[in-house]
Order: C-alpha cells, then structure tokens, then sequence
C-alpha cells in the first residue's frame, strides 16, 4: 500500500511540474512570435494596435491588402492556436462566471482606447 501511495504522489508531481511548464511554453512562444514579427517586419505585436489597424484601414478610402492581411491573419493565429491547443490535449475551455460577452467586449475596447491615449503621451 505504501509503494502505491509513494507512487501515486510521485506522479501527481509529474504532472504538476508538466503543467507549470505550460504556461511558461506558451510565453516563449509568444515572445518569440513578437520578436520575429519586430526583427522581420518591423512591427511592433500589439494586439490592440494590431486590431485597430485593421479597423482603421478598412474604414480608410483605400484599404490595403497587405496592411490588413497580416493583422487578420496575427489574429486568426493567437484565437486560433489556443483552440488548437484545447482541441488537441482534450483540456476544457476556460470559463468566466458571472460576466457577461459585452462586458468582456466592453474591456477590451477600453485597453485599447487606453493604448491609444497612453501613446499619445510617450
């Protein structure tokens, strides 16, 4: 019974150590994701500068196909590899209680109305 216990806890360790490095995993990538993006292209990975690029040039008179392709596809990428992630290990989505979409909606837009104000004095 003891080796079973002794057992039991030196995998639970095991996976806890595998879940620390999960986070960590995924912070690398998207540090290197921005750094390639800044060393290749020159462009800083904002995701609120990303997004309201794509806003400001579809609204423009003359939409680029270059300067909106690559936002779209930076955002499709970051949405698209966490549910890549959830499809693949079988890990469940992470809910919010007792918030709402808007809401969440809602605070993004200001973080980004933030960033833009905030550039406007640096």
């Amino acid at each position: 019974m003891a080796f079973y216990r002794a057992l039991r806890q030196e995998l639970v360790l095991e996976v806890a150590e595998f879940e620390a490095l999960l986070p960590l995993a995924g912070g690398l990538s998207i540090g290197l994701a921005a750094t390639l993006l800044l060393m290749l292209s020159g462009r800083i990975a904002g995701v609120c500068g990303i997004a309201f690029g794509v806003l400001t040039e579809l609204t423009s008179g003359a939409p680029r196909f270059s300067e909106i392709s690559w936002r779209v596809l930076f955002i499709v990428g970051l949405v698209g590899g966490a549910a890549l992630y959830h499809f693949i290990s079988g890990a469940p989505m992470p809910k919010v209680d007792n918030v709402s979409i808007g809401v969440l909606i809602s605070g993004g837009f200001i973080v980004g109305l933030g960033t833009k104000i905030g550039l406007m004095f640096t």
